[in-house]
């Protein structure tokens, strides 16, 4: 069975990464379903308005991985506008601060995925 493509997105800002909640209680980086024709940068900063309400304005594509259900295309923001705030999927909105991602100190409910992408940025921004 061919796995659906994701735009996930990489939120630095002065608080820490940006994690959404999603209704199960799993914390996950902002993004969803790239839809059908749909160009995934374009996907990525639609997600992230979905579920943040954060415009984004400079969006840098990272990397794509493969997770057990997904193809992550995977984007930084590194300016947006707005003020976040939990819309559509997300049911509240978490941060991860630098220091506990340079520990690895990852909350549990945090998906696996999630963890892989993180410490990804952070040997790549921040060691």
């Amino acid at each position: 069975m061919a796995k659906n493509h994701r735009a996930t997105v990489i939120v630095p800002t002065p608080q820490g990464i940006l994690l959404a909640e999603t209704r199960a209680g799993l914390l996950l980086l902002p993004g969803g379903k790239i839809e059908r024709g749909e160009v995934p940068i374009a996907a990525a900063a639609r997600e992230l308005f979905e579920e943040t309400c954060l415009q984004a304005c400079a969006l840098t594509f990272l990397l794509e991985v493969e997770s057990p259900h997904y193809i992550h295309q995977v984007f930084t923001v590194s300016a947006f506008t707005g003020t976040a705030r939990p819309r559509s999927d997300a049911v509240a909105l978490h941060y991860l601060t630098k220091d506990d991602l340079l520990q690895e100190r990852f909350p549990t409910r945090l998906s696996t995925t999630a963890v892989k992408l993180l410490k990804f940025f952070g040997d790549l921004k921040w060691k």
